[in-house]
């Protein structure tokens, strides 16, 4: 089937190919099927080489070279479409936790900033749904202002102040695409603070509590409030220190660990603090802040002392920040898991911490 080629055609074996793929393409009983157009097309090209006195072999290298060029093409095609979905992945990270909260503070976000099915709450408001929470965020909840904010890498909390002057702390989680999926807020209380320990003041209210407790528990048919055997808590892991001086393993120590210890648990604690911290308990008057290292260990002590022996503060989750995170949490005593809260912390340059803001409603 090869037929003889000019000396000083193209060269050699790659001729004598092209030669022969021309006569397989235009053999009457090897016809290429019109649905196969890549091929038909080279087929025509060929036939039109033959109707023009063009060398069948050249037509061949011509047909070959069209199709590896849309070849190439494709997969350039491919490798751009490629590379724009990485670029777009890598903006959607660029966009960190921090710059989300930001956003949805300071512009007016579309429902589409938020998950499918986000759960906002607050001693105010309990909202779930994308179109409610949006709603409610952008239409009734107050305008606040971001005071600090964490560092936290996949979850992020910050303090804020109300245009009114109230103050208080908010946390957030996100999903993968970095859409909100949950978001606790709470505000100071607008009256009723305390002036000295909110422990030793409320224990009139945990007499009135513990008397009905042990109504019910002696009348178990009625109800049960509480387990008379519930254990105490206890250091979760046995840890004598934070794991490093990462916020959030500071902050986990303190909840998780330290402050269950049976012995010498509030100096564990104060082991975390620096000379001049300040604790900021919203519950009371800014005159009766902590601020410094001896006043935040009297009311770490007071509340220690004053606390009922079965009431815990229940650590609920921590956001992953390395000099600042925020805490959610909750008070679990007679069956009721109440007051909940939002703790934030900021660590100083030696990873002790330096400012605490704690906002809780005693009613929620």
């Amino acid at each position: 089937m090869l037929q003889a080629l000019p000396a000083d055609a193209m060269g050699g074996p790659a001729i004598a190919f092209a030669t022969l793929g021309a006569q397989v393409l235009t053999a009457p009983h090897l016809a290429i099927p019109p649905s196969h157009g890549r091929c038909q097309e080279g087929a025509s090209k060929l036939s039109g080489a033959a109707a023009t006195g063009t060398s069948p072999a050249v037509a061949a290298l011509a047909a070959v070279a069209v199709g590896a060029s849309r070849a190439v093409q494709s997969r350039r095609r491919l490798a751009r479409s490629a590379e724009s979905a990485v670029a777009d992945t890598k903006k959607r990270k660029l966009i960190s936790p921090q710059r989300r909260v930001q956003l949805v503070f300071e512009e007016d976000v579309k429902p589409t900033f938020f998950s499918i099915n986000p759960l906002y709450e607050s001693p105010a408001m309990f909202v779930t749904s994308r179109q409610r929470v949006w709603d409610y965020w952008m239409n009734t909840r107050p305008t606040r202002e971001i005071e600090r904010i964490d560092d936290g890498k996949t979850t992020v909390g910050c303090t804020w102040k109300q245009l009114d002057g109230r103050r208080g702390a908010s946390f957030f989680s996100f999903n993968q695409e970095g859409l909100l999926t949950f978001i606790r807020e709470v505000p100071e209380p607008a009256y009723g603070k305390f002036q000295e320990n909110n422990m030793k003041r409320l224990q009139p209210a945990f007499g009135v509590m513990d008397t009905v407790k042990n109504f019910f528990n002696f009348a178990p048919d009625y109800l049960s409030i509480e387990d008379p055997n519930l254990p105490l808590m206890q250091p979760k892991f046995g840890l004598q220190a934070p794991r490093s001086r990462r916020a959030c393993d500071v902050v986990r120590f303190l909840w998780d660990e330290a402050q269950y210890m049976q012995v010498g648990g509030v100096d564990k604690i104060m082991e975390q603090y620096s000379a001049d911290a300040v604790y900021e308990d919203l519950t009371y008057e800014d005159s009766s802040f902590a601020r410094g290292w001896d006043a935040v260990k009297t009311y770490m002590q007071e509340t220690y002392n004053n606390k009922p022996e079965k009431l815990f503060f229940v650590l609920d989750e921590v956001s992953d920040g390395d000099r600042s995170c925020t805490a959610l949490w909750h008070v679990y005593y007679n069956g009721q898991k109440s007051p909940r809260g939002v703790s934030y912390y900021e660590l100083d340059g030696e990873g002790k911490i330096a400012y605490v803001r704690a906002s809780y409603d005693v009613a929620w």
